[in-house]
């Protein structure tokens, strides 16, 4: 790419013709920079200028470190650096005089071996030392060494010079690898230090630098470290000279320097193949050694490199059509100078446009924007640079349309200026208009997906500027001024329309779109609603104003009907809009019009005719209709005038009922302002509702029904006084609400007297009910008590029969469901759960009552509850939870006297369940629980009993079968308890007698009605043997330690009665002696005439009980 050539002549040329005062300060810094020694000690001012002059014109380098480093400041340096190679080894074996070593130097001699020997025999005070010579040999390898890179300056990659390094390590001794990697980290930081004192950087100094490091077998850390002292030591020397404040400016010569330093510093450690974690350690060192941060830097560095990339991209477009350059050259630039992707784009994008701007020779002085174009093979090579830049083709078109988007407006503006002109006498040829536009997009190569948001902008500005035209006048209230310029805008919207209509069929050239207030391409989209507003409000007066005769009367023609629709359109407001506008022009006239005629037919002087209203309708329908005032605004203004006369009616109604004068006068005016039912029935409802319900109430009577003969004439008043039937009926269940409320508090109160204490009646009513037998609530017994209850049922048949003879209930004819328009719930006369206990006590009350009380009640119950506002599923769950009190309490009391209950039982069941209106699944369910209930009771009984017999247990396990109840299952009685019942009939059984070992029958039929499996049964049984037999045998022994052995017959006997049921060893671990003696007290007994077989057997059953 040639880019250190071209670096070099920019830095020569900006040296000499810009920015003199900041070289100048920067040289004057350079020649401080030189070590004192090296400058004269008294140069006149003449001379100092004369070298300032001069260092002008020279580019300092690295070459300058060399050239220093190589020239060492030390005498003895000096000397040993000058000395043969072969003399200092043999003054490194002794102690040698100066003053001989200074001769040998001056004198060579074949005899220098020999004159070594004897100097070192000879040696005299004030020699130098072995050690001391050694480290100053040493010392001079570093100027041997920056002698040798000076001699090889420009080609520090030659393989000899790789050799001739590594026999100064040789030549002077220096074998530690760590001392030369110190000596070749000093020369590579001296070299970078005098490399950045030309701010101007090449990209070939970071081929220089790598070349070097390697050369001198520098490690990554060794190169670290360098640039880490580097950076310290150039920002130390440059703040000494330059104030901290210049350095802040980028283009300041110093500032350069140190920005150059980091970006060298970073392309080193890139190239080093460092890290992550390396580099920004070893990047952060160089940072801070200029007192700056790693972000900062890294900023500064991208600063810097970036004009040398710009550089290449210009050289790029230079060779373009060589074809030297391609795109793997431009990534190894970006690889070598550390440009990021991002900052590559955007720079490939810029160069991309300027090479656009040159084909157009648009930045050149007098080029026409209308005419310049491309030329040929312009868009061929702009297609190669993008290929070579790596853009893509939608990034590129962009790029060529923002260049030439300036250019395709102007023609573009003066095209539709054109076909909108109304300068010219001819009609524009908006054909031929639009063929140019189109040639004109060609000639940019601008494609017409890019066009398009161009050519929408232009369109915009044409249609806008007559409504900014027409805006200013408003501003000035300039009424003409703003109607001429609205009929401009019509123009200029036909205008394009008829241009765009060129571009054929499509959404994307539609002239809808600049007028749809919810695009962003309205072209009114500047002007505020309220502005809009006033324009169409200016226009449509002046329009009304012209479009009036000589006459009273106000037409608006068709033709004018059409303008307004283009206005409206062209300042894209709604009707709701146009409706407040109409209102505030035309409202006026329609308004006083409508007075007028309402006046005419509402006057008491003269009489009112049909044809009159006839007349006076057909008038205003003509104003409407002439002036296009909207239905909604003619609406507005009728019922305006309307409810002002109701108003008037209703103040002349004292009782609020119109007479029937007034009522044919709003007759009248409904007929003029074509008011329907849906029009004015709101209105009466707002001014007769009231008075429609006072009389319904009024209607009502004392009993709140309403008899058949008032019902006629309040259908006649409803329809007088303007109400509509749906909003009668609403008015006819408020009254009904108002009428029922009090009854169902009246029923409260009764429930309440009923139910509660006096205590809880005066906590509740929050006041003493004295000692008032009626207000002491449950102390009413006796026939006070009855009547309570007499009144209470009689309270709840007025509530259903007031609900019934008005007809309130509401039957569905195809279902025939009930539904109950007003509740006492819904009133919120009462809460639910008090709502619940009205509907249970009259429910208890019916089924107390007898005859054809009964049946009446039983029939009010649904009703009632349906009054209350009770569901079907509430009042079923409170019948049900009746039900089940009564049936619990009889059947208790039936298995009192039986164990089970018989047929005249369960027909009185029956009839309870008829009674309750239960179903029959409803009525078993209830009975099952019942049972329950009455079973679980008397099973608590006995296992609460301290003794319970076999005989009360059959007695209830014999209650339980016959009613098809499990114990266990049904009953819910644990496994346990029911084993104890089992065992308890079982050992009674067994004690007199009724169970033996023959009546097995007997033991199932107790264990299959019992519930327990045979496995349960045997091994309770078992246990209860054994228990028993060990009882016995226990008792027996007491007996005999008292002497008592007729008293030990008893217990032989029974332990052989329980042990039958076994036949087998009970384990019950007796002394051999003991059973021996048990046995022979058995055979002593006398058993009289029983059948020695059986004795026999009873003996032999008792050895094994015994384990014998």
């Amino acid at each position: 790419l040639a880019l250190a050539s071209t670096s070099q002549n920019s830095a020569s040329a900006f040296v000499l013709n810009k920015n003199n005062n900041r070289i100048q300060q920067h040289n004057n810094a350079f020649i401080s920079h030189i070590p004192i020694s090296s400058q004269p000690s008294s140069l006149s001012s003449t001379r100092i200028n004369n070298k300032r002059t001069m260092l002008m014109l020279v580019e300092a380098s690295g070459r300058d470190a060399l050239v220093s480093l190589s020239n060492p400041a030390s005498p003895i340096t000096k000397t040993v650096q000058n000395t043969p190679i072969p003399l200092r080894k043999i003054a490194s074996l002794a102690t040698v005089p100066a003053a001989a070593v200074a001769g040998f130097v001056m004198t060579p001699s074949r005899r220098i071996i020999a004159a070594g020997v004897g100097s070192a025999i000879m040696g005299v005070v004030g020699g130098v030392g072995k050690s001391k010579l050694d480290v100053e040999t040493e010392l001079a390898a570093k100027p041997a060494l920056a002698k040798v890179l000076l001699d090889h300056y420009g080609s520090f990659g030659d393989s000899e010079l790789a050799k001739e390094v590594e026999q100064i390590k040789v030549d002077y001794g220096v074998t530690n690898e760590e001392d030369f990697m110190d000596i070749g980290t000093d020369i590579y930081k001296s070299y970078l230090i005098a490399m950045v004192k030309n701010p101007y950087g090449k990209t070939k100094e970071i081929g220089e630098l790598n070349q070097l490091k390697s050369v001198l077998g520098l490690d990554n850390l060794a190169v670290g470290q360098a640039h880490a002292e580097a950076s310290m030591e150039l920002y130390r020397t440059t703040c000494a000279w330059t104030p901290e404040e210049e350095l802040e400016d980028p283009e300041h010569p110093d500032r350069m320097s140190l920005d150059k330093l980091l970006f060298l510093s970073e392309r080193a450690f890139r190239q080093n193949g460092e890290t992550e974690e390396a580099f920004t350690y070893e990047f952060s060192r160089v940072a801070k050694g200029m007192n700056t941060d790693s972000a900062t830097a890294a900023e500064r560095v991208a600063d810097f490199c970036e004009p040398f990339y710009v550089r290449a991209l210009a050289s790029t477009r230079t060779k373009l059509d060589d074809g030297v350059v391609d795109s793997d050259m431009l990534r190894r630039a970006r690889a070598t100078l550390g440009i990021g992707e991002r900052v590559s784009d955007d720079l490939h994008l810029s160069t991309y446009a300027e090479e656009v701007k040159q084909l157009l020779g648009v930045d050149k002085e007098g080029v026409d924007p209308s005419t310049t174009k491309f030329p040929d093979g312009a868009i061929e090579r702009l297609d190669r640079l993008r290929q070579v830049l790596e853009i893509s083709q939608k990034d590129a078109d962009y790029e060529l349309s923002v260049e030439v988007t300036p250019l395709y407006q102007a023609t573009a503006s003066e095209v539709f200026k054109q076909a909108a002109s109304e300068d010219s006498e001819t009609k524009p040829d908006v054909a031929k208009l639009w063929q140019d536009l189109q040639s004109r997009r060609s000639e940019l190569c601008l494609s017409a997906e890019n066009a398009l948001p161009l050519l929408d902008s232009v369109v915009i500005q044409t249609l806008g500027t007559p409504l900014e035209e027409a805006s200013t006048f408003v501003g000035v209230n300039n009424e003409s001024g703003a109607y001429a310029a609205l009929l401009k805008a019509i123009r200029v919207k036909t205008a394009v329309t008829a241009l765009l209509q060129q571009a054929g069929d499509g959404e994307a050239t539609s002239i809808d779109k600049f007028y749809d207030s919810d695009s962003d391409n309205a072209c009114f989209g500047f002007l505020a609603l309220d502005m809009r507003k006033k324009l169409y409000q200016m226009f449509l007066s002046r329009a009304i104003r012209e479009g009036t005769d000589n006459t009273s009367d106000v037409i608006i023609s068709d033709e004018l009907e059409a303008t307004l629709g283009e206005v409206k359109a062209s300042l894209g407001i709604t009707d709701d809009v146009v409706e407040d506008v109409t209102s505030l022009a035309c409202g006026p006239m329609v308004e006083s019009a409508f007075q007028s005629a309402a006046a005419e037919v509402t006057s008491e002087d003269d009489e009112c005719t049909d044809e009159l209203v006839q007349a006076l309708k057909a008038k205003n329908d003509d104003l409407v209709s002439s002036l296009k005032v909207p239905d909604t605004l003619a609406m507005k203004y009728s019922t305006t005038v309307y409810k002002e006369y109701l108003r008037y009616v209703s103040q002349s109604s004292p009782s609020g009922i119109p007479s029937p004068e007034l009522a044919k006068r709003l007759t009248n005016l409904q007929t003029i302002f074509s008011l329907t039912e849906a029009d004015y029935n709101p209105m009466h409802l707002a001014t007769f509702g009231q008075s429609y319900k006072k009389s319904v109430l009024e209607s009502m009577g004392a009993t709140g029904i309403i008899l058949p003969e008032y019902r006629a004439p309040l259908e006649q008043l409803r329809d007088r006084l303007g109400v509509s039937v749906e909003d009668g009926k609403k008015l006819f269940l408020d009254a009904v609400k108002e009428k029922l409320i009090p009854m169902v508090k009246r029923v409260e109160s009764e429930i309440e007297r009923t139910l509660l204490t006096k205590e809880q009646l005066s906590q509740k009513r929050g006041r003493d009910m004295g000692q008032d037998v009626f207000k002491s609530g449950r102390d009413a017994n006796g026939d006070l008590g009855i009547g309570t209850q007499g009144n209470l049922m009689g309270d709840i048949m007025v509530i259903v029969d007031f609900y019934n003879e008005n007809d309130i209930a509401i039957t569905d004819e195809e279902t025939g469901e009930i539904t109950y328009p007003v509740t006492a719930v819904g009133a919120g006369a009462v809460e639910e759960e008090m709502a619940e206990a009205m509907y249970r006590q009259f429910v208890v009350g019916g089924f107390t009552a007898q005859g054809k009380q009964a049946e009446r009640y039983e029939g009010a119950a649904a009703q009632f509850g349906g009054i209350l506002g009770m569901s079907k599923e509430g009042m079923e769950n409170v019948s049900g939870s009746i039900g089940g009190m009564v049936y619990e309490n009889f059947i208790e009391n039936a298995l009192q006297k039986k164990d089970s209950l018989d047929q005249q039982d369960m027909m009185f069941l029956a009839n309870i369940q008829q009674k309750l209106d239960l179903t029959e699944e409803q009525g078993t369910k209830m009975m099952i629980e019942a049972q329950k209930k009455v079973l679980n009771k008397q099973a608590e009984f006995l296992f609460d009993s301290p003794t319970v017999s076999g005989a009360m247990v059959k007695s209830f396990r014999e209650k339980c079968n016959s009613m098809g109840l499990e114990l266990m299952s049904d009953l819910g009685i644990g496994k346990g308890r029911v084993t104890g019942l089992f065992i308890t009939e079982v050992q009674e059984g067994i004690e007199n007698g009724r169970l033996t070992t023959e009546s097995q029958e007997d033991l199932t039929d107790i264990q299959e009605s019992i519930g327990l499996a045979p496995e349960d049964c045997e091994a309770a049984l078992l246990k209860m043997v054994e228990t028993r037999a060990y009882e016995d045998v226990e008792k027996i022994d007491k007996e005999l330690m008292r002497a008592r052995e007729d008293n030990c017959v008893y217990y032989i006997k029974d332990l052989i009665k329980f042990a039958a049921f076994v036949g087998d060893d009970l384990g019950l671990k007796v002394k051999e002696s003991r059973a021996n003696k048990i046995v022979s007290m058995f055979e002593a007994i006398d058993f009289g005439d029983e059948d020695s077989e059986v004795i026999a057997s009873q003996k032999e059953l008792l050895k094994i009980s015994l384990g014998l």
